[in-house]
């Protein structure tokens, strides 16, 4: 699962190797991006790859609830999700992402490099707004202790690949999922007496 995420202005550079320098330079403020917030997305544009900001979490049944999440192996099948996984692939940057344990402690987690992390996602049109919404996996080794999901995780290499390519999605969203490392908020020392 990926329940927020966080960005960094140096992301913003990281992003704009990927959309070329003839776009409009990109300026992110640290912050973290929550469910029902405005997220900057890549997605596809006119033969290439530009940034849009709009809405995470597409609208539930139930007005006040968000789908911030969609899974990965039945996206296909589930009506909310299948024609966006189709048509409307999207990349989601981030620094790190957060997780909460079963004792309810927030837990980061990024890569070891600390470069950036390209989240896989869908977006659609809802009541004249585009939203999107992260894909998500088995969680793996470095993500398991927290958390049974995680978010599916597109190498920079495969952005072109996933935005451009729908046959390439599947095998995209079935690939071994990077190792990440996890930091706590608040992590009890212990005191050598």
């Amino acid at each position: 699962m990926c329940g927020r995420y966080h960005i960094d202005p140096e992301l913003a550079v990281e992003v704009q190797e990927i959309i070329g320098k003839n776009m409009k330079k990109l300026r992110f403020n640290e912050k973290d991006i929550f469910p029902g917030s405005k997220g900057l997305i890549l997605m596809l544009g006119n033969e290439a790859i530009v940034p849009k900001e709009i809405m995470w979490g597409f609208p539930g049944k139930d007005k006040n609830k968000l789908i911030i999440n969609a899974r990965s192996e039945s996206a296909l099948q589930k009506p909310m999700f299948s024609e966006s996984l189709e048509r409307r692939r999207c990349i989601i940057p981030a620094r790190s992402f957060y997780e909460w344990d079963r004792e309810k402690n927030k837990v980061t987690f990024s890569r070891n490099d600390a470069s950036a992390i390209y989240l896989a996602g869908i977006y659609n049109r809802f009541n004249d707004e585009d939203r999107f919404t992260i894909l998500t996996t088995a969680a793996n080794e470095s993500v398991l202790d927290t958390h049974d999901r995680m978010p599916v995780v597109i190498e920079k290499e495969a952005i072109s690949d996933w935005l451009f390519s729908y046959e390439r999605a599947p095998e995209l969203m079935r690939q071994t999922m990077p190792m990440f490392s996890a930091k706590k908020d608040y992590e009890q020392l212990s005191l050598d007496l």
